[in-house]
């Protein structure tokens, strides 16, 4: 094995960016549209119901609502400018990221595009991440599903373990269902929830959970050892001795050397 590959999604796994729904739905969504709050409410809701579903406020909006394509883009620039006014970078990322970049793992953005084109990278770029990835994929921009960016990297990174993050275990699911159980793509869910859970719940508990990025340190140690004890013939020798002696105590690195 030649290399890591950490592929991260970015809200829920890097950025909590949910605080500002709900000032956009009771507050403004009713002081631009005239709608009451108790609507707002429902809209609310159906926010956390299709984030679970991977729908965009522009595949569902214009169904619970009558909005014309100038009404229409103001509620998404205010939503978006809520969200990303209360942001806010989750516990531990760029520490970890740091430790990614002194393993020498390639790092990679996965995730899914907003309502607005370009608005996923601004805001990585804004929020100080860009930088320390080696590439960014905009699922919906630049290929057409996850699947299919991790199926890239697999070609792309030849002899590599490719670890994909993700915070909605659906997602997760739907890769493996696609992919199958390949050894080489380790899936990872990162614990998040907000005010209503089912995005987030794991209803069969099939993939390794961290909650704090952090933790992935652990996750590929344990991997990389089970692979190694159950002779996959793509293991690398050097990464077997390297996580031996995580064992007896000295440091623990994955990358090649």
């Amino acid at each position: 094995m030649d290399q890591i590959v950490i592929a991260l999604d970015y809200d829920g796994v890097l950025v909590d960016s949910y605080n500002g729904l709900e000032r956009f739905y009771l507050e403004d969504l009713p002081a631009i549209t005239g709608r009451d709050q108790s609507f707002g409410k429902y809209l609310l809701y159906m926010e956390y119901l299709t984030e679970g579903c991977g729908l965009l406020r522009i595949d569902w909006w214009p169904s619970v609502m009558d909005v014309q394509d100038d009404l229409l883009d103001h509620l998404l620039w205010k939503y978006w400018e809520r969200r990303i006014e209360n942001s806010a970078i989750l516990p531990g990322v760029f520490t970890a990221l740091d430790i990614f970049r002194k393993r020498n793992y390639r790092i990679i953005h996965i995730g899914f595009m907003d309502d607005i084109p370009g608005l996923k990278r601004w805001r990585l770029d804004a929020d100080g991440l860009a930088p320390y990835f080696d590439e960014i994929i905009v699922v919906g921009e630049d290929t057409p599903s996850r699947h299919e960016a991790l199926k890239y990297l697999e070609e792309t990174y030849e002899n590599s373990l490719i670890v994909y993050v993700d915070d909605k275990p659906v997602n997760l699911f739907k890769i493996n269902a696609k992919l199958g159980n390949n050894p080489r793509i380790l899936l990872v869910r990162k614990e998040f929830k907000k005010q209503w859970s089912f995005p987030w719940d794991d209803p069969a508990g099939s993939y390794p959970t961290i909650k704090n990025l952090l933790e992935l340190e652990r996750i590929l140690r344990d991997h990389v050892i089970r692979l190694g004890r159950d002779g996959k013939d793509h293991v690398d020798p050097g990464l077997k001795r390297e996580n031996t002696q995580e064992e007896s105590g000295s440091s623990f690195n994955c990358s090649s050397t």
